[in-house]
């Protein structure tokens, strides 16, 4: 216990001095206007800070702009699908939340007999050719004025074309 003491007396007698001191300086220290504390004289001193309504009504507009709804995406074949060209902007369309149309993008398109998994097309891509009769899964998305995007994936069943 002596060698504690003489190795670690020195540190443990630090920790309570500075303890001590900073109890006095958090709770000992008082202003004439009824401050106590080292932190409660100093903020006394300092000027408050006034709000800026600004920043809630910018909050206001962003609550507006989060609630409003994504654009919709709509498949609007009601016939058959044949093995042939596929034009996606005659088929599919979007509209964003004030009813204006908005340009549909094709993604990704997933053929029959891969098991779902998508093969991306170039951003400029507007058609696509059905060669084998199944279900094709299409990948689209549409974004609005203000950046909303909603991405759908439409299934399309393929029926062979009998002449």
């Amino acid at each position: 216990m002596k060698q504690v003491i003489e190795s670690y007396g020195m540190f443990l007698l630090d920790a309570v001095l500075i303890g001590l001191l900073f109890l006095l300086l958090s709770v000992g220290i008082k202003d004439d206007e009824g401050n106590r504390g080292v932190f409660s004289v100093i903020g006394a001193g300092l000027e408050a800070a006034e709000t800026e309504n600004k920043v809630y009504r910018e909050f206001d507009v962003f609550l507006n702009e989060a609630g409003r709804e994504a654009p919709t995406i709509i498949y609007q074949n009601t016939g058959i699908v044949y093995t042939g060209v596929f034009v996606v902007s005659d088929q599919i369309k979007a509209r964003d939340a004030d009813g204006v149309k908005l340009p549909v993008r094709l993604l990704a398109v997933s053929t029959p007999g891969t098991d779902g998994m998508f093969s991306p097309v170039p951003s400029e891509t507007e058609e696509v050719e059905f060669i084998n009769p199944g279900i094709y899964r299409l990948k689209v998305t549409a974004v609005d004025a203000r950046r909303k995007r909603t991405t759908v994936i439409i299934p399309v069943p393929v029926n062979e074309r009998r002449i």
